[in-house]
């Protein structure tokens, strides 16, 4: 029975350069924080006297690649494939996902290097009517409206509840109004420790 692949399985494809000109040892591969930076150099001296051949390639690791798990291979036809294992993101604790998503009330949370966002519909409700509230790393948004018209009584509640990623710093949290009606909540990621470099090996396919 084949096993399903699931998300964290997915390759990332992040780069195929031609490394014909070059032995796999004069190839080399290194990770600077979020940059993989890719450099190659020959030299050699013949009879018809000095050849000299280099070149350096930089790329954005993928936001949603682990780092950790990049990977490169070169073919025998003399191609360099570069490529990351998609990160695993925990969400056990409502934690939410690199780069965000939107669901089927519209409602978009984000979270990037440098910061957590969340857009919230509140068209039905005026500023005065919503309260915010962040008790430890939990963000609360409630709304309630009340109106009676005529003998006509309508009563609208808004509630929810998100727990915001560890590293968010909660005494960041802010929220506004946009001019579409909707509320906008912003809190500042505390500061990534500096990046690290990290050199990556070179496979070599074999010969079938």
């Amino acid at each position: 029975m084949q096993r399903q692949r699931s998300r964290s399985d997915e390759k990332i494809h992040i780069a195929t350069l031609d490394v014909r000109n070059y032995r796999p040892d004069e190839v080399s591969l290194r990770v600077e924080g979020n940059i993989l930076v890719v450099k190659a150099k020959h030299y050699s001296d013949g009879s018809f006297g000095f050849e000299r051949n280099e070149f350096q390639r930089t790329y954005p690791v993928p936001q949603d690649a682990d780092p950790a798990s990049i990977t490169s291979k070169i073919s025998q036809d003399g191609y360099l494939t570069i490529e990351a294992t998609r990160r695993v993101v925990n969400t056990a604790e409502n934690d939410f996902p690199l780069g965000g998503f939107e669901d089927t009330r519209g409602e978009v949370a984000r979270i990037d290097d440098k910061k957590f966002s969340v857009l919230l519909d509140v068209t039905n409700f005026a500023p005065e009517e919503i309260k915010v509230k962040v008790v430890g790393n939990e963000l609360t948004v409630s709304a309630k409206h009340e109106s009676d018209t005529e003998g006509h009584f309508t009563s609208r509640q808004f509630n929810r509840h998100f727990v915001l990623p560890k590293d968010v710093n909660m005494n960041s949290v802010m929220s506004r109004m946009t001019e579409e009606g909707k509320l906008l909540v912003e809190a500042e990621r505390k500061a990534l420790p500096p990046p690290q470099e990290r050199f990556i090996s070179i496979e070599k396919d074999k010969m079938a």
